[in-house]
């Protein structure tokens, strides 16, 4: 960086900044949003299995889409409201 910033000066701000706006983009359009989501939801984005029957709220729809045999103790939890104490 310090011969580039010899050779043309300032002019190295603007190509990092050009640079981290690129990086900034890049990460806006390709990584997937995973806020709110639980982490059996997150490894189907992420596998980018279907998400049917799941609302805003992340509750599962009886048309869910999952094997039965499948599913986790989180969204069994989430199904039938009930939590285990540890």
């Amino acid at each position: 960086m310090p011969i580039a910033l010899e050779a043309i000066g300032w002019k190295i701000y603007m190509i990092n900044g050009a640079w981290e706006a690129l990086q900034a983009m890049f990460v806006a359009l390709v990584y997937s949003e995973t806020k709110n989501i639980s982490i059996e939801d997150i490894d189907r984005v992420i596998d980018r299995t279907q998400l049917n029957g799941i609302d805003p709220e992340g509750d599962y729809d009886i048309k869910d889409t999952k094997d039965p045999n499948q599913i986790t103790e989180h969204e069994f939890q989430k199904m039938t409201h009930v939590k285990r104490v540890f």
